[in-house]
C-alpha cells in the first residue's frame, strides 16, 4: 500500500511521524515546494520526498490533501488528471466538505475520507475523527483506520456534519491545554514562583493528570473529588470554577467558536467553487 501526501506541514509529518512505525518508509511520499521540508521529512523519517506530486500521484494507493483549506479549489482540479478512480482521497483540512472536494475533483464514485487529526498525532497521542462517503468499501474503511491508529486514536462518526464537533472536541483542544497550562505558570510567577518553573510544572502535572486520566481506572468526576479534601485547598478552586457555571460557559463559547468558523469556511470554499462573491 502506497500513500501520498500533498503538503508536507506539522499535521502532515505527525501523521507520518506514526506511520512509519507501522508501514515501509518507502511506500510514504510527500511533495512540498520547499526543500527544507522535504530534506527534513526524509532525513527524519526515510520517506520519498519531492517538490511536486505529478511524480508519484498516479502510483499511490492513498492521496492524503494536507494543505490548508484556501489552497483547495486551485489545487484539485490541477490534480484531478493524476487521480485515479480506485484511489482514495483522504483531507485532513477544517471546513472541506466532501460535496466540495466531489465538486472539484469530478471523478465517477471517487472514495472520499474526511479527517481531523490533532497536533498530538506527532507524539503518538493524536485523536482523529474520521468521515466517509459512500464509495469507501469495509477492507479501505479498515486501512484507513490503521493508518491513523498509528498515531493515536481513531474514530468513525456517522454524519459529516459531526465532523466539527471533532474539531472543537480535539483538533481545537491541545491549544486549550497549553493556553491553560500558561496561564496557571503565569499566575504561579505572579505568586512569586520562577516563571519558566511555573510553567514547566504546570505542563508536568497536565501530563501526569492526563495519565492518570487515560488510564481508565476511575472517571473523571471520580478523580476530582478524590483531590478535593472536604474545605481543602481543590475544593477551593473547584468552587470558583464551578461558580455559576462560569468556566463551563467560556469552554462551550469557545468550542462553538470553532464550529462556527468550521461552518464559515465550508461556505467560502463553496462559494469559491460556484465562482461567488464572498
Amino acid at each position: 500500500m502506497k500513500i501520498g501526501f500533498i503538503g508536507g506541514g506539522n499535521m502532515a509529518e505527525g501523521i507520518i511521524a506514526g506511520l512509519v512505525k507501522g508501514f515501509l518508509p518507502a511506500s510514504i511520499f510527500v511533495a512540498d515546494p520547499s526543500v527544507d521540508r522535504q530534506m527534513h521529512l526524509s532525513s527524519m523519517y526515510g520517506i520519498n520526498t519531492f517538490e511536486h506530486y505529478r511524480y508519484f500521484l498516479s502510483e499511490v494507493d492513498y492521496i492524503v490533501l494536507a494543505i490548508k483549506p484556501q489552497g483547495f479549489a486551485a489545487l484539485l482540479p490541477e490534480m484531478s488528471a493524476y487521480i485515479q478512480p480506485h484511489q482514495v482521497v483522504i483531507s485532513i483540512a477544517a471546513g472541506v466538505t466532501v460535496s466540495a472536494i466531489t465538486q472539484l475533483l469530478p471523478i465517477n464514485e471517487l472514495p472520499i475520507v474526511r479527517a481531523m487529526p490533532n497536533m498530538a498525532a506527532k507524539v503518538g497521542h493524536g485523536v482523529t475523527g474520521l468521515y466517509a462517503n459512500s464509495y469507501m468499501t469495509a477492507d479501505r474503511i479498515n486501512c484507513v483506520t490503521e493508518m491513523f491508529e498509528g498515531c493515536g486514536m481513531a474514530t468513525w462518526v456517522k454524519e459529516e456534519s459531526l465532523i466539527n464537533a471533532v474539531i472543537a472536541v480535539a483538533g481545537s483542544s491541545p491549544a486549550y491545554f497549553f493556553y491553560f497550562a500558561e496561564i496557571i505558570g503565569q499566575v504561579g510567577s505572579q505568586m512569586g514562583l520562577n516563571p519558566e518553573e511555573a510553567t514547566r510544572m504546570a505542563v508536568e502535572t497536565m501530563l501526569g493528570s492526563a495519565k492518570l486520566a487515560a488510564e481508565g481506572e476511575s472517571e473523571l468526576p471520580d478523580l476530582i473529588r478524590s483531590i478535593c479534601s472536604p474545605k481543602g485547598t481543590t475544593e477551593q478552586a473547584m468552587a470558583v470554577f464551578k461558580d455559576n457555571d462560569a468556566l463551563f460557559n467560556v469552554v462551550k463559547s469557545a468550542m462553538t467558536a470553532t464550529v462556527e468558523r468550521s461552518e464559515v469556511l465550508a461556505k467560502s470554499l463553496e462559494a469559491t467553487i460556484k465562482g461567488e462573491d464572498h
